[in-house]
C-alpha cells in the first residue's frame, strides 16, 4: 500500500513531488518489514517512473533509476507474483485510488470503514 500525503513543512525538496506530496509505502515483504523495524524510516525510489510499466525483473528497471540508488532488495521467490502497490491519494477531503494494485477497491472500502 502506498499513501500519497501532503509533505510536511521542512521536508527536503528531494523527498517531495513537484506537487508537494510525499509517498509513504508499507511493503508486504517480510524481509523489508524486518529491515524497517531497525530504522525510523527509509527513503527510496520506486522501481519505475510515474506512468511507466512496473518492472518484473531487475533487468527491466530503468538505467536512470539504477544509477540513483545505493542498493537494491531482490525477492528471489520466483513463485510470488509481482503485484504493484495500490496507491491512495490522501491529500484531499476524500481518499482517491490512483492505482489499483495489491488491494482491491472493495478491500480498501472495508479498511476505511
Amino acid at each position: 500500500m502506498t499513501l500519497l500525503c501532503t509533505a510536511q513543512e521542512g521536508l527536503p525538496l528531494y523527498m517531495q513531488s513537484e506537487e508537494g506530496t510525499v509517498a509513504l509505502r508499507v511493503p508486504d515483504h517480510p524481509q523489508l518489514l524486518a529491515l524497517l523495524q531497525k530504522f525510523d524510516g527509509l527513503f527510496s525510489t520506486s522501481a519505475n517512473s510515474a506512468g511507466a510499466p512496473v518492472p518484473q525483473l531487475i533487468e527491466e528497471v530503468e538505467n536512470e533509476i539504477m544509477q540513483m540508488v545505493d542498493g537494491v532488495v531482490l525477492d528471489k521467490n520466483e513463485k510470488k507474483e509481482n503485484v504493484p502497490s495500490t496507491i491512495l491519494d490522501c491529500t484531499g477531503d476524500r481518499i482517491k485510488v490512483v492505482r489499483q494494485g495489491a488491494f482491491s477497491a472493495e478491500m480498501i472500502e472495508k479498511l476505511i470503514r
